[in-house]
């Protein structure tokens, strides 16, 4: 502000300067017999161009000044939102192998019934499924090129999302996954191992903000030439300023301190990616009556 404030001055007192100057040229040129109307003449020609000289370089500075202070809140939320993804990895990292390391020391020092060992070993499935899916994503980001394209061929939707649907309700079995029992083949034109990360991380946000014992429905339905993808929950849904923001990298809404939900604001970032890269449409809407629909129009050649 201090360096804003004497950009300002220095404008103001070179004005006056200028000012000054042309009025001493006035005087001298009356002192010297030159015609009055004529020396007025100049005096107010030169009074126009030192005030429009000094409104323009003042607007350059004001729109500069905007431009910068702009520039300055976008770094500082950048690296915000950098500092909340370091924290969260390095917690969604640390979470998972400390509760495996507690599962093992629990089968090490005690003696389990079946039952107990059966839970354990659930919830270190759980556990290891969400490191594999951390590493996952992360290797994904980083080997993500916007220049590369992707091969694609025909792709049996369900085929290639039904072992993903039943790993993730074997992983988490207090949650419903659900598809209707579909007849007909959706065939689309896609890369499958892409169009595989993409319903996985759709799946693992719909688990992240839904209650436990909460279906999570998967529909696909065919119209003209696009297959359409959605994944439903009835978790606590997204207001509508964050809708599009929710597929920005590392964004992820409060402090990363008091967060309860889990992530790195990597999935939907990919999600998003990924669908351009494959000329897929991807849209967030509100679930009825409480939740949310992500919907994917994938085209089928």
């Amino acid at each position: 502000m201090l360096i804003i404030g004497y950009m300002l001055a220095a404008l103001a007192w070179w004005a006056i300067l200028l000012h000054k100057q042309a009025l001493i040229i006035h005087d001298l040129r009356l002192e010297s017999g030159i015609e009055i109307p004529e020396s007025a003449k100049e005096l107010n020609r030169q009074r126009w161009m030192i005030g429009s000289e000094a409104l323009f370089f003042g607007a350059i500075l004001i729109f500069g000044i905007i431009l910068l202070n702009r520039a300055f809140r976008a770094e500082i939320f950048a690296a915000r939102q950098q500092k909340n993804f370091l924290l969260s990895v390095t917690h969604e990292l640390k979470s998972p192998i400390t509760a495996i390391q507690l599962i093992l020391d629990t089968f090490k020092r005690r003696k389990l019934n079946e039952s107990q060992a059966l839970e354990l070993i659930t919830n270190g499935q759980e556990e290891a499924f969400r490191l594999n899916k951390l590493v996952e994503d992360l290797l994904t980001a980083a080997r993500l090129n916007p220049k590369k394209n992707l091969d694609r061929e025909n792709v049996d939707i369900l085929k290639a999302i039904n072992p993903i649907i039943a790993q993730y309700q074997k992983n988490y079995p207090h949650f419903q996954f659900t598809v209707p029992p579909y007849v007909n083949t959706f065939i689309c034109h896609t890369n499958e191992p892409s169009l595989c990360l993409i319903v996985s991380n759709l799946l693992d946000n719909a688990v992240k903000y839904s209650p436990v014992n909460k279906e999570i429905k998967v529909e696909i339905l065919k119209k003209n030439s696009s297959v359409y993808l959605r994944v439903l929950d009835a978790g606590i849904g997204i207001i509508d300023d964050e809708k599009l923001r929710v597929f920005d990298q590392f964004y992820r809404i409060g402090d990363e301190h008091i967060r309860t939900t889990k992530g790195t604001g990597l999935g939907l970032f990919l999600v998003k990616e990924l669908c351009t890269k494959l000329n897929i449409k991807v849209f967030v809407r509100d679930n009825e009556p409480e939740g949310s629909i992500f919907e994917l129009v994938i085209p089928t050649k």
